[in-house]
């Protein structure tokens, strides 16, 4: 899976703005492979989580074809809350 990290200090155009989110998938193929990928996403208000969780499911599948289950899931913002 591609990774998308935003760069420190720029602005992106208004249409890609959002919020930095680290989101992992963990899944296991119908031939017990393990795949894990973790990837920076900015995403819009208006995405869901589980909208979220099936583009990544449908990336796997363009990448690894279909048969697998979902292992694990997390979507987190992607900052350190420091000093709290």
């Amino acid at each position: 899976m591609t990774q998308t990290t935003p760069t420190p200090g720029s602005q992106a155009p208004a249409a890609a703005q959002g919020t930095a989110y680290h989101a992992i998938l963990t899944v296991q193929t119908s031939r017990g492979r393990i795949l894990t990928t973790a990837e920076v996403l900015i995403l819009r208000p208006d995405q869901t989580r589980s909208s979220v969780l099936m583009a990544l499911c449908d990336k796997v599948r363009d990448q690894h074809g279909g048969g697998f289950v979902v292992l694990f899931f997390a979507l987190t913002a992607d900052r350190l809350e420091v000093g709290r």
